[in-house]
């Protein structure tokens, strides 16, 4: 998080509910309704994004992390998203990203920071007022593929080849490769395992994948060959205790099974927000975290939902491997976006976004949302069964207004994030 604010912004999500919730940001906003409420991806930034196949097939470029999301209005996504598109757009274009002051274009609405987070939000509006004017049966939200995307960076990216998991599986056998730092044998050692495997064996038949191969092909495929344990991943989620399974069905993905707890947003929402958070899930359930993560997974990648999708709990070890777990499929073609190029062409140093690339980049998140949002709203769950037409009227008319609110409060945030960066650092 030190590395600069983009990364102190990935690891703080808490820091910015607490102050959406002290601002009274998304409640007061002009652009708010009740109504409009949809699953969230909740931690919205341009990194929580990227490319992986989908099970109809498609290779999207789409959300793909939903650790901390749940049933609330669409403005948290669309504050969140802009204001890591204004610290982008600020540590991209800047010899030494992440140091200096806190520049004054994050403030000026001539400045090119300003334009983006606009181009983004004007995106988002106009995303959403085709999807409303098609109707519920004539929309196409699907998600960015290579058919539907102009040529820039997250084409060439939905392009490349597979292999994101050729580091970690052996290829001359079941196992898992040791990867030191990365991905290690088990603390607590067979404990750990037998414990993960009859976890995993309780969850197999609640998974779509299971269902549709029938009981004994379903067990064959989810026999477990191997587990190792996930080191150093994430930002936000670094040190949550993480597993990778191998299974015996499928020879280039792997099951990711990572420990759920309270959501960032958890102590910082509002009484009635979070009576419709979890959807329609029972909140007393055990592994009820673990299945608010598949089910909005479920939800917002509908087009294609991962048949891995599902949740166990772990139980009888430490306390810190104890708890509710998500699990889902490590897609073989999963890859990131790289907001800083490495170009070898000219030398060591490194390549930054162009003034293009990023306009390109800020519309299609914006589209991109645009068509989660409405993918995930389909009448369960406590989502209207129209998203699009429930934001529409919202916006209708007052395009100019939606952009210039959205672009005050990205911005505004974004500055801020730069200051809570060097306190927090100062007090570490």
């Amino acid at each position: 998080m030190s590395a600069g604010p983009f990364m102190f912004y990935r690891g703080s999500a808490k820091f910015y509910y607490r102050d959406m919730q002290k601002q009274n940001v998304v409640l007061t906003s002009p652009f708010y309704s009740a109504k409009a409420r949809t699953w969230l991806q909740a931690d919205m930034h341009i990194a929580n994004a990227g490319r992986f196949k989908a099970s109809d097939g498609t290779v999207a470029y789409d959300v793909n992390d939903f650790d901390e999301s749940f049933v609330g209005s669409y403005l948290y996504d669309v504050y969140r998203l802009a204001a890591s598109v204004a610290l982008v757009a600020r540590e991209t274009a800047s010899e030494k990203p992440g140091e200096g002051e806190p520049p004054k274009w994050l403030e000026d609405r001539n400045a090119p920071t300003s334009s983006f987070v606009c181009r983004f939000a004007h995106a988002y509006k106009r995303q959403i007022e085709a999807l409303a004017k098609a109707g519920r049966r004539g929309k196409d939200n699907k998600p960015l593929d290579e058919d539907n995307t102009e040529p820039g960076r997250i084409r060439k990216l939905l392009g490349k080849k597979p292999g994101a998991n050729d580091k970690w599986m052996d290829p001359n056998s079941d196992k898992l490769i040791e990867v030191p730092g990365s991905l290690e044998p088990l603390e607590d050692g067979q404990k750990v395992y037998e414990e993960v495997k009859r976890a995993v064996n309780e969850y197999t038949p609640t998974t779509k994948m299971f269902k549709e191969l029938g009981g004994e092909e379903g067990l064959k495929y989810f026999t477990v060959t191997d587990i190792k344990q996930r080191l150093d991943a994430g930002t936000g989620s670094l040190g949550i205790p993480r597993f990778y399974v191998r299974i015996a069905g499928s020879s280039d993905s792997l099951l990711d099974v990572k420990q759920q707890g309270l959501p960032a947003w958890s102590n910082f929402v509002s009484k009635n927000e979070k009576k419709v958070a979890y959807g329609d899930l029972d909140c007393n359930r055990k592994d009820v975290e673990g299945a608010r993560v598949a089910l909005a997974c479920k939800k917002m990648v509908s087009y294609g939902p991962d048949k891995h999708l599902g949740s166990l709990t772990l139980s009888g070890l430490q306390d810190r491997f104890n708890g509710a777990y998500s699990v889902r499929e490590r897609s073989n073609y999963k890859k990131s976006l790289k907001l800083i190029f490495d170009d070898t062409s000219n030398g060591p140093e490194p390549v930054y976004m162009s003034k293009g690339d990023l306009e390109l980049l800020a519309e299609q998140y914006g589209r991109l949302l645009a068509n989660a949002h409405d993918r995930a709203s389909d009448g369960t769950n406590k989502t209207p069964d129209d998203f699009a037409g429930e934001v529409w009227p919202l916006l209708k008319g007052r395009g100019d207004e939606f952009m210039s609110r959205v672009d005050t409060v990205g911005c505004a945030y974004a500055r801020q994030v730069w200051v809570d960066k060097d306190l927090t650092l100062a007090d570490w």
